[in-house]
């Protein structure tokens, strides 16, 4: 286990992914096609086994034994490939570390599914079985989960219980000074119009999953260890009478690219209003793409008068605005920006220079509205349009925050 302080700005790297991108040229074109639409490389998004089955007319047997296949020609590939530099960063050289620090650097996808498919596919190039390195994910995913529910137990006794629910209820003060409301807030009798949009594949191992819950009298999913400890805060705070996970879908626009997104949960509040929640961790908060989806987010909101609110406990999108910017980095990234887009060997020498973190550059990227993506990495200036969309994101958090 790496030490317990080791943060995905600590692991990340995303030239790891160009090294990817080589290394399955050696397949042949529908076995990287294939790869290519599974764990998100070559330029594609990530996709499930159904959806990569669908889009070839064959079975997801057929596919996952294509992907076995081509997991043993990348391995071998790799094993006789001395410039994988940034593979034998990411993971270290103690195989015991390996589990965890995959995981960290696949923090930056947005589904479960996909990050414990790349997680596993990092550590059968550096050398696991396909079965070994499923195995060896789900092991540590599971001891992790194991670690929540040992803390669960706590909960169980009636001193541990009050203690939670206070905590609970304090946790969901903090969340409701956060909110980004409506100019109009539309109470609700129930949650009845919500449902959930998106279900767990059965393979799914570990961090997410489901739990029985007392409050709403059904089972819940979560699709990460965070949801989980939100969701379970949910359970016992007072002023949460119910929620919905994965409740609705809006139509986003990236890049000339529409799908349907679909936020964390909605809560329902003891004062009857509701609030949309996305629960992103701080490193996520600043990535330019995320914007776009929120600012489609608030406009749905904004319509139906409920609430948003986007980040965790510790850090939200209203903390980020207010993150106060490093001089210094700032007019070293513009000056970089006039020149070429910023590529992520450049923020790497800015950072160190400039003794500035993720969060750093975050700021930076919210006072200039610039165009910051971590897979492929890039930092510009946006498009036009889109630069309108994500500017009018941050004039709504603007105005909220100074409304709380």
């Amino acid at each position: 286990m790496p030490p317990s302080n080791l943060t995905f700005e600590d692991i990340f790297d995303p030239g790891l992914y160009l090294e990817i991108n080589a290394l399955i040229e050696v397949l042949p074109w529908r076995q990287r096609r294939i790869c290519s639409l599974r764990f998100g490389f070559d330029g594609e998004s990530p996709h499930t086994l159904e959806e990569v089955a669908n889009e070839f007319a064959v079975t997801r047997e057929r596919i996952r034994q294509i992907i076995d296949s081509s997991i043993r020609r990348l391995r071998s590939a790799a094993a006789s490939n001395s410039s994988l530099l940034a593979l034998d960063r990411v993971l270290g050289q103690d195989p015991a570390q390996w589990p965890a620090r995959a995981w960290l650097q696949t923090a930056h996808r947005e589904r479960h599914i996909h990050r414990q498919a790349e997680a596993q596919l990092l550590l059968a190039v550096k050398g696991l079985s396909w079965r070994d390195a499923r195995r060896t994910i789900g092991s540590y995913l599971r001891e992790q989960t194991g670690r929540v529910e040992a803390a669960r137990e706590g909960h169980r006794s009636e001193e541990g219980r009050a203690k939670a629910a206070v905590r609970a209820t304090a946790l969901v003060d903090r969340f409701v000074a956060h909110v980004l409301w409506p100019s109009t807030t539309k109470p609700l009798p129930d949650l009845s119009a919500f449902s959930r949009q998106r279900h767990l594949p059965a393979q799914t191992l570990g961090k997410a999953g489901y739990f029985d819950s007392g409050k709403l009298k059904r089972p819940v999913q979560y699709e990460s260890l965070l949801e989980l400890s939100i969701f379970e805060a949910f359970e016992m705070a007072s002023t949460v009478i119910s929620y919905q996970e994965q409740p609705l879908q809006v139509d986003v626009t990236i890049d000339g690219l529409s799908f349907r997104y679909t936020p964390d949960v909605v809560i329902h509040l003891d004062d009857g209003r509701a609030v949309v929640i996305e629960l992103k961790p701080p490193h996520m908060l600043g990535l330019f793409d995320g914007w776009l989806r929120w600012a489609s987010l608030a406009r749905w909101c904004g319509e139906a008068g409920l609430g948003l609110l986007v980040g965790s406990p510790r850090f939200t999108v209203i903390d980020l605005l207010h993150t106060p910017c490093n001089p210094r980095l700032r007019a070293e990234v513009l000056r970089a920006i006039d020149a070429a887009p910023v590529s992520w060997g450049d923020y790497r020498q800015l950072a160190v220079a400039c003794n500035a973190q993720m969060t750093g550059l975050a700021s930076v990227a919210v006072r200039e509205t610039l165009d910051w993506r971590l897979v492929p990495f890039r930092l510009c200036v946006p498009a036009p349009d889109q630069r309108r969309e994500a500017s009018a994101w941050w004039r709504l958090v603007a105005r909220c925050s100074y409304q709380a």
